[in-house]
């Protein structure tokens, strides 16, 4: 079916870009599907974009390059008995009535690009927004402002010394690892990232991260690295206790804690007196087995006599409290209790030597194979 429309005016697609409508006329005509003449009294178009641009982030100066944008236009015919009839056409560029402005990356920002299609005279747009980013190359990208200072060639970070800034002090831990991880793999082996903040006394890291992911040594060795360049670049070696943020987090993991860093990372603080800013580091799946370390050591924890031999790896007994969830197996957790704590994780061939200072310390862990309370415990 032709229709042949004298007049039309556009009306907003809902919420999804806005818009302006035009102006309506004089009736139309065309045919019904028995192909019979009939009167149009009244045809309205809305146009949405279905599929934005394949390309949403430029360097200045690139050119735009629409490729992937298609528009919808919802066309609704109405009869002078009161019905009406609505039907879609997919618009996809390129095409002669689509045209664009805004398309200015003479400089970096946030840019509002606006989409016309032009049918008879008639115009209706939409807009959406890309990023342009500087072409210079910095060492020190903001985490509010993460995508517009990404520089779009990551090869320019290759073998950098890359810091990434925490400008707030409410930081997400998943959008923290994703940024921290974009810039891991950009460096490459020769480079770094190290994490800084505007107030580091008062920035709490929160939510939820890692949830689903691998961390077993044997199969993902390059992420264990890559998580334990993450926790200490939050808190590195030189950390103080001015310089630490607050950390209330969820660790959701599959596979193996052991050789993850995760245990020093904890310690740090305690050992640095301000094991108050963790909040609890709930492990969701993960279990802590350093099976490989009592290995390399020949395997055996006990003499003949039934004595320790001190083959089990060392783990702090405040990491390993606030490691909430998490199974351990083949550790003697050991150190000083710093404050009241609960054990509740399972516990198989695990030795305790924690020297409590008058705290409690109260294991209501499950237990297979040897357990072991030694010393204070």
């Amino acid at each position: 079916m032709m229709i042949v429309l004298e007049a039309s005016f556009f009306v907003a697609c809902g919420d999804i870009n806005g818009g302006v409508s035009g102006n309506s006329g004089d009736n139309g005509s065309g045919t019904n599907d028995n192909g019979t003449n009939i009167t149009i009294t009244e045809t309205s178009i809305s146009i949405c974009i279905t599929s934005y641009p394949d390309k949403v982030y430029y360097q200045v100066n690139e050119i735009f390059d629409p490729t992937g944008l298609v528009l919808s236009a919802v066309i609704t015919e109405r009869y002078p008995d009161g019905t009406e009839k609505t039907f879609t056409e997919e618009i996809a560029y390129p095409n002669e009535n689509i045209s664009f402005s805004g398309t200015d990356f003479s400089t970096a920002g946030t840019k509002t690009i606006t989409v016309t299609y032009t049918e008879n005279e008639t115009s209706k747009s939409a807009t959406f927004e890309i990023t342009v980013k500087s072409a210079a190359f910095s060492s020190t990208i903001n985490y509010t402002k993460f995508d517009s200072e990404l520089n779009a060639d990551l090869s320019l970070y290759n073998g950098k010394a890359m810091t990434l800034y925490l400008d707030t002090t409410t930081v997400n831990i998943a959008t923290l690892f994703t940024q921290f991880e974009t810039l891991y793999d950009a460096v490459g082996e020769n480079g770094s990232v190290s994490i800084s903040y505007a107030d580091a006394a008062n920035t709490t890291i929160e939510g939820k991260n890692f949830a689903g992911l691998d961390m077993n040594l044997e199969s993902n060795s390059e992420n264990v690295s890559k998580y334990n360049a993450f926790f200490n670049a939050i808190a590195p070696e030189n950390a103080t206790a001015e310089s630490l943020p607050s950390i209330t987090a969820t660790i959701g993991v599959t596979g193996n804690l052991y050789g993850t860093d995760l245990d020093k990372f904890i310690k740090k603080y305690y050992d640095l007196g301000v094991g108050d800013k963790i909040n609890g580091i709930d492990i969701v799946g993960g279990y802590f087995d350093a099976i490989d370390h009592l290995n390399e050591k020949g395997g055996i924890a006990y003499d003949e006599a039934n004595q320790y031999n001190g083959n089990y790896y060392d783990i702090d007994v405040n990491a390993a409290a606030l490691m909430n969830g998490a199974e351990f197996k083949n550790v003697n957790i050991k150190g000083e209790l710093k404050q009241e704590l609960n054990f509740a994780s399972p516990l198989t061939n695990v030795r305790f030597d924690v020297e409590r200072k008058g705290n409690d310390f109260v294991v209501g862990a499950s237990g297979i194979g040897l357990i072991e309370f030694a010393g204070d415990a």
